[in-house]
């Protein structure tokens, strides 16, 4: 639910809750980084 709040000028307002409904249309996406090799060589 979502509140919407109007005010005038002045000072008179008005509120009304209404549903709202989130469709996301587009295709998921991924974009993978390169390959990246890691060494496990810790030098002091």
């Amino acid at each position: 639910m979502v509140v919407l709040k109007v005010t005038d000028n002045s000072g008179n307002s008005n509120s009304c809750m209404v549903e709202v409904e989130v469709e996301d249309k587009l295709p998921p996406q991924i974009i993978c980084p390169p390959d990246l090799t890691v060494s496990c060589d810790f030098l002091l």
